[in-house]
């Protein structure tokens, strides 16, 4: 009886806490649901698993003659799974932290595109950031949408920033970037801590 080939191992950052987890490619592109390893986190989300990702780790594409050195495969990163949904909770905010003994700056989003960047009349943002020349004067943009019981939040990286956008842990240095993101995401801009949150 023929052995039955183990899977290729994905990796994919949880949306909630930043943590890389691991997981079998599934033998279909498709919806994957997960549920984060982080035993701190522990929360469901789920990545979209494209077609070529598929093929990449299936045996029949590849040439079992072949000695060509096998690339690595991709970390997912398409975050689609929005969780469970709360229809009494109001839109979550932007809450920016401003070190000990102060109380944060609030910034509230509206339904459509929020950009933010660094405070600058020339080339101003929705939402501009103050004190921090190390931000980008259009950096990211959070878009708000209407979903079934709640609200939906869309970051988009808009340039390239001054200094890596950090989002959950993971790094973004040139667009594009675009994934949905959900409240309790933490965003770093240049040195802005940015956390959204009800």
């Amino acid at each position: 009886m023929e052995e039955k080939k183990q899977r290729p191992i994905l990796t994919a950052n949880c949306c909630h806490c930043g943590f890389t987890n691991k997981f079998s490619m599934p033998e279909k592109a498709g919806i994957v649901r997960l549920k984060c390893q982080n035993p701190g986190c522990g929360k469901d989300f789920g990545v979209k698993i494209e077609e070529k990702v598929i093929s990449m780790g299936n045996p029949s594409s590849q040439n079992e003659n072949s000695t060509k050195k096998e690339e690595p495969l991709p970390v997912v990163t398409d975050v689609v799974y929005k969780g469970k949904t709360d229809s009494s909770r109001s839109m979550a905010h932007l809450s920016q932290e401003r070190g000990f003994f102060r109380s944060p700056i609030f910034h509230a989003l509206s339904l459509g595109e929020n950009t933010i960047g660094r405070k600058d009349n020339s080339k101003s943002s929705a939402i501009m950031i103050d004190g921090d020349a190390t931000i980008s004067r259009r950096s990211i943009s959070i878009t708000v949408t209407e979903s079934q019981g709640g609200y939906e939040y869309l970051f988009t990286l808009l340039e390239k920033p001054k200094n890596p956008v950090i989002v959950n842990g993971r790094e973004y240095t040139a667009p594009p970037a675009s994934f949905v993101i959900f409240p309790g995401a933490k965003i770093m801009l240049g040195k802005t801590k940015l956390t959204l949150t009800y």
